[in-house]
């Protein structure tokens, strides 16, 4: 977790360019089993818009990943 500041502000810069608001979370898994994890997140705009609590959305992709160790998006 030594970078996860790094890559948050990465990011947060691009979801910027973008003109995305929500959550951005990084996770560091040892080992081969997601067992257990570090995570750490930033608020990039907004954490909800009213209807969505987008830090959950983006801890249940991470819950996602942990789970198929796939990249979110991929469709499994």
């Amino acid at each position: 977790m030594n970078n996860a500041d790094k890559c948050l502000a990465i990011m947060e810069q691009t979801a910027q360019k973008m003109s995305i608001k929500g959550v951005a979370v990084v996770a560091f898994v040892q080992g081969d089993s997601a067992l257990t994890w570090v995570s750490k997140m930033k608020i990039v705009g907004t954490l909800s818009n009213g209807n969505d609590n987008r830090l959950a959305i983006a801890y249940s992709k991470a819950a996602e990943m942990a789970t198929t160790y796939q990249n979110s998006g991929s469709g499994i």
